[in-house]
Parts: structure tokens; C-alpha cells; sequence
């Protein structure tokens, strides 16, 4: 009885999962198949209760998630759509270019520097349009569009951090801690995308070559993340790595660029770098002084706050006010057209798809269903052997199937911090969950089909089909796996 209970509590989500998997239905529709199956068995069943207490909790927490996120959403679409309009962008792009290494040197560097950082302070897939320019001005077609999809590696701290914080609402987990816990389960998956990168570029060859350049940069940028979400600096944790690897690798090559010979490139206009920088820098700025300067972080955490049981938001806390503040100077310095409608079109669907997976979850938890299979999956195993390749599995497949790191937590987050719960380890499991979802949203046919959209400007003979890249996604991504149940295992044994 009990193992039919734990299945019939499971199968809302298994619903929504085969609706986006097997029927091609988008996540919005996935989303409200899951939430409509779960409320018709509350109705018939006598095992899971909901009163209107608990819906209404379950809407109201909801609501929080997705308000905390369209805040960071909605200004961080328009920053882009500014700096876009206004050049920057492409200007940064070609200025990269102008760096005095190697393009092998070059692409590690984007990979596992310069890119997670863009992406983090950003979002949305911004660091595409920084990189499909790069890698296509550097490489044959096939290669330059494998290295851009890898290039998309840093989602648990993408867009300040944005899948971090609200698997932390959802989990009920401190959010420093599981940033903190993420890096630790990321460990290898890092120096991963550097050995796939260098094996696109050249083969056995560049992994043979760039071994210990792959490794140490994402081993390096695994522990800056780790550093920095334990000085609280979660939101910024993958700006501020991704800078500091960056710095150091680009300073060692150089040093190695210039004892081994010389090039003729064309000098870089600090000045030039600077002002184009200038935008990313002040947002930078405006969030590190609102978490390290105590009174205004205080001052910041006390008003205009929305809170349930379950989940406590402040909403002048949130990186997506100063955002908006960077987003609207910029654009009254140097006016650019931009298209409200796509913005609008463009949230709508995130923040939609968000709401609902979130509620799914919230349903789950609040009728008894995420208790009744938490607790029959614990009664099987307590060995967590088990749990480290079912965990990292579920995680990618929600972050595939949403084509989110925020959409997969919205819809596994719950459940997985509940199977951790049960066997005491509940940090551990959210943060494998979080690390999962993140690494597999490259696999997904939405980033596929954006990065092909902004490729066809600088294609030249291409022959590459969404297939093939799809193919070429899924492969990696069983890299990435085996990755994480590493990660898993280690962070396992470091937490004892």
C-alpha cells in the first residue's frame, strides 16, 4: 500500500515531466497538466488533504518565488536590450579578440573565465551574443557552435544568482550554504567543460595540451565559488570568480605568450575596455555595498518585505532593483530603441512557466504527496550510493526539460530537498539538485535554437543542424553526469 501511495503522490510530477518530454507540449502546458492531476486526486483520494489554508499558502509562496525572480528578470532583459542597442556589446566582443594568446587560450579562457562571469552578472543568454561573434571569428562553424553552447555552464549563479536563491526559498535552505554546497558538488563539472572544450578545438591533441590549463581553471573557479558564497556574496559569486580566474589565467598566459615568442596583434585600448566595462562595474559595485555595508543592508532587509511560513522575501534586496537603476541610467545617456513587446513576451513565458512549476511543487508539499514518496524512497536505502546517480539524473533532467535552472528547481527543488530530508541530509541533496539542473539547461532545445537564431549572422558554410547539436548535447551532458555524482560522492565525504 505504501508503494502505491509513494507512486500516486509522485505522479503529478511525472505527468507534467512526460507532457513536455514525450507530447513536445511547452512548460507552461507540462506545468498545468501536473497541477490539474494533482488537484483531481486530492478530490478522490482520501490519502492527501488540502485545505483552503494550504492553497492559499501554497498560491501566496508562489506568488513570492515568482515576484523575486521577475524582478531580477524583467530589468535584466532591458539591460541588455540597452547595452545591445547601444554597441557595447559587440564592441567588448571585439575587443577580446585583441588578446595576445592562442585562440585554444583564448576559448578556455571565455569557457571557464570570462563568460560565467558575463552570464552571471547578466543573464538570459547574454553572454551568447559575446561569444558566438568570438568563437565563429576563431573557429570553423561545428566548433564555434559546440564552444558556444558550453559556453552557457554557470547556472547556478547565472543572472545573480537567480536558480540559487529561489532553490534556497524553495528548500528552505540557508542560501549561502547551498551556493556554497553547489560549488563543492560542482568541483569536477568545471574542469569538465574545459577537457570537452579543448577536445572540440583539437581532438586527443588539445586535451593532451591543455590538460592542466582545463583543470586548474575549473578547479580554480570551483573554489572561488565556494569562497564567495561563504562570504555571503552568493548573488556575485560567479562575477567575482569568473574575474579572479580570469585575471590570473590571462596574466600567467601572457607572461608564458611573451617568453615563448611574439605576435603582432593590435595593442587593447584600456581606456576603450574600461568605459565599455563601466556599466558592468557600477552594477557590481551597487550590489556589493548593499550586502557588505551593514546599515544599508540592514536598512534594505526591513522594508517592503512579503513573507509566508515557508519563504520571507525583501524586495529592495533584490540585485534586480539595482539593475533597473544601471538599465535606466545607461539608457537616458545614450537613447536605443527597444522593443517593450519582446521583453514583455519574453518574462511572460519565464515568469508563467515559473509560477506554475512552483505551485505544482508547493501542491505537492502542502497536500502530504512529497511526504508520502520522501518517506517510502527512504524506507528502501539509507545508503546514499544509491541516491548519487538518481539525484544528479533527476536534477538534469529538469533543468533539460524546462530549459531553466530557476524552471528545474521550481518543479524538482521540493521533492529532492525531501528525499535528502529523509535520510538527514537535506543541504546536500538541494545542492546536487540545484548544481544538476543548472548543467543540463545547455542540453535543452531552447538554448540550442537561441544560439543558432544569433549564429546565422556570422555563419559562413555552415552545415550544422539542430540535430547534430542536440546529439552533441546529450553526450556532453553524460560528461557532466558522471561529473556530478563525483562531486556528489566528494562533497558526501568532506560533510562526513
Amino acid at each position: 500500500m505504501n508503494e502505491f501511495k509513494a507512486f500516486i503522490g509522485i505522479t503529478p510530477v511525472i505527468l507534467s515531466i512526460s507532457t513536455i518530454l514525450f507530447l513536445k507540449r511547452n512548460t507552461v502546458t507540462g506545468a498545468s497538466v501536473g497541477i490539474i492531476s494533482g488537484l483531481a486526486l486530492i478530490t478522490i483520494t482520501n490519502w492527501f488533504t488540502l485545505d483552503s489554508g494550504k492553497l492559499f499558502r501554497a498560491i501566496f509562496t508562489s506568488s513570492i518565488l515568482t515576484i523575486s525572480a521577475a524582478l531580477v528578470i524583467v530589468p535584466g532583459l532591458y539591460l541588455n536590450a540597452v547595452l545591445q542597442g547601444q554597441g557595447k556589446i559587440q564592441s567588448l566582443s571585439n575587443m577580446i579578440q585583441l588578446f595576445k594568446l592562442d585562440n585554444t587560450h583564448k576559448a578556455l579562457l571565455l569557457l571557464i573565465a570570462f563568460l560565467p562571469a558575463i552570464e552571471s552578472l547578466t543573464g538570459f543568454g547574454v553572454s551568447l551574443f559575446l561569444s558566438i561573434p568570438l568563437f565563429f571569428s576563431l573557429f570553423p562553424d561545428y566548433k564555434a557552435y559546440r564552444l558556444s553552447i558550453i559556453g552557457m555552464n554557470i547556472m547556478p549563479w547565472g543572472t545573480l544568482a537567480l536558480a540559487t536563491i529561489v532553490g534556497a526559498s524553495l528548500s528552505q535552505e540557508p542560501v549561502n550554504q547551498l551556493s556554497a554546497t553547489t560549488a563543492l558538488t560542482s568541483l569536477f563539472v568545471f574542469p569538465t567543460f574545459g577537457l570537452i572544450g579543448a577536445y572540440i578545438i583539437d581532438g586527443i591533441e588539445g586535451i593532451k595540451r591543455n590538460l592542466l590549463l582545463a583543470l586548474t581553471m575549473g578547479l580554480g573557479l570551483s573554489i572561488m565559488l565556494y569562497v564567495f558564497s561563504l562570504l555571503g556574496l552568493t548573488e556575485l559569486a560567479g562575477v567575482l570568480s569568473g574575474l579572479t580566474v580570469g585575471a590570473i589565467s590571462l596574466t600567467i598566459l601572457n607572461k608564458h605568450q611573451k617568453k615563448s615568442k611574439t605576435t603582432n596583434h593590435q595593442q587593447i585600448e584600456l581606456s576603450k575596455l574600461f568605459k565599455l566595462l563601466t556599466p558592468y562595474l557600477i552594477l557590481l559595485i551597487l550590489i556589493l555595498a548593499s550586502r557588505v555595508i551593514q546599515p544599508v543592508s540592514e536598512f534594505l532587509s526591513s522594508i517592503a518585505i512579503l513573507q509566508t511560513s515557508r519563504i520571507k522575501f525583501a524586495v529592495l534586496t533584490s540585485p534586480g532593483i539595482f539593475v533597473g537603476i544601471v538599465a535606466a541610467i545607461w539608457y537616458f545617456l545614450e537613447k536605443v530603441k527597444i522593443s517593450h513587446l519582446t521583453i514583455f513576451k519574453k518574462s511572460q513565458t519565464t515568469c508563467l512557466s515559473l509560477f506554475l512549476f512552483a505551485f505544482l511543487a508547493q501542491l505537492m508539499q502542502e497536500s502530504g504527496m512529497l511526504n508520502a514518496f520522501s518517506s517510502f524512497v527512504s524506507s528502501i536505502s539509507q545508503e546514499k550510493a544509491m541516491y548519487m546517480f538518481i539525484t544528479p539524473a533527476l536534477g538534469m533532467l529538469s533543468g533539460n526539460i524546462t530549459g531553466s535552472n530557476v524552471g528545474g528547481n521550481a518543479l524538482m527543488m521540493t521533492l529532492q530537498q525531501s528525499i535528502g530530508a529523509s535520510l538527514d541530509n537535506g543541504l546536500l541533496f538541494a545542492a546536487v539538485q540545484n548544481s544538476a539542473a543548472g548543467y543540463a539547461v545547455f542540453t535543452s532545445s531552447a538554448i540550442i535554437v537561441l544560439t543558432m537564431t544569433i549564429a546565422k549572422n556570422f555563419e559562413r558554410n555552415s552545415i550544422v543542424s539542430e540535430h547534430q547539436l542536440v546529439s552533441f548535447g546529450l553526450k556532453s551532458a553524460f560528461s557532466v553526469y558522471l561529473a556530478l555524482v563525483l562531486g556528489f560522492w566528494t562533497t558526501s565525504f568532506i560533510r562526513g
